[in-house]
């Protein structure tokens, strides 16, 4: 899968090729069509699935999300390390 090393910081997360999205009233629909499965995201979830492209690092995504959060820096880093490493355990995302 080109998987390698542990999810930090400065992990850049892209979306698997094999992932196809829809857009539904803000959520996210995914069909991973390698193992024919659905996951839906929330609408945060789904605003910063669409920022995984290979460019920019967790950190550099999670100043956003403390500033529109309102969040403290370490907790929107928590909270990005908890979702990109959902999204990589279940093929979604590769870094």
């Amino acid at each position: 899968m080109g998987e390698s090393g542990e999810l930090t910081v400065n992990s850049r997360l892209r979306r698997s090729s094999e992932v196809h999205t829809v857009e539904i009233d803000g959520e996210a629909v995914l069909l991973h069509t390698g193992t024919n499965t659905l996951h839906r995201l929330n609408p945060s979830a789904a605003a910063l699935w669409s920022l995984f492209d290979g460019k920019l690092t967790l950190a550099e995504l999670s100043e956003g999300v403390a500033l529109t959060q309102g969040v403290l820096q370490l907790e929107a880093n928590r909270q990005l390390l908890a979702l990109a490493a959902e999204l990589r355990a279940s093929g979604l995302a590769l870094h």
